[in-house]
């Protein structure tokens, strides 16, 4: 059965639409759906100790807070679905600060891809990386946002390619129809 875990601001109307569309999306084809609110998760901010890679192989060194458990729950998915305003080409805030918090899933030593340096990974599966842009106010913003999260995907083994779902207007609703449809072939691929 397919797990998919969608990782969004929830403070955000376009990432709420983004997570009902995909809530519907899972009902219609049974996959179970996990979801964690990047603004509600008690999260630190990654220290950058790399703790989680000698001290502690795999849990984040800090433990007063719900890092681990995020991280446990990603893996515990098939797909990983990050669901994110396009800041600055990138992710937001909060939902890069989940983003940083998932390295203890990835080993410390690396491997070249495409002539690029990239984790080993530290398990025998990760879930496939996907994820869903908005509010872009250029194309040169879409496109720096889409070699941000080919990279992030690639560091987490999966190959994103155009896997990158993006609405081209900042303040446009969601397609429906185009959403749901890029998003069951790309779980079903």
């Amino acid at each position: 059965m397919k797990k998919i875990v969608v990782v969004c601001d929830s403070r955000e109307p376009q990432a709420r639409a983004v997570t009902h569309l995909t809530e519907q999306v899972c009902s219609q084809y049974d996959w179970a759906i996990e979801r964690i609110h990047a603004d509600a998760v008690l999260l630190s901010d990654c220290i950058g100790c790399f703790g989680c890679w000698v001290k502690t192989p795999g849990l984040c060194v800090l433990t007063r807070d719900q890092g681990n458990d995020m991280a446990r729950t990603v893996l515990s998915g098939t797909h990983l679905v990050f669901v994110s305003r396009v800041t600055w080409g990138g992710y937001s805030a909060s939902i890069k600060k989940c983003a940083d918090r998932m390295l203890p899933l990835l080993h410390p030593d690396f491997r070249k891809v495409n002539g690029q340096m990239h984790h080993i990974m530290r398990y025998p599966h990760m879930p496939r990386m996907l994820a869903v842009g908005y509010g872009a106010v250029s194309p040169s913003e879409v496109q720096c946002f889409r070699t941000y999260t080919a990279a992030h995907a690639r560091n987490m083994d999966t190959e994103l390619g155009q896997r990158a779902f993006i609405w081209p207007e900042q303040h446009q609703d969601p397609e429906p129809a185009a959403y749901t449809r890029w998003l069951s072939e790309e779980v079903c691929a």
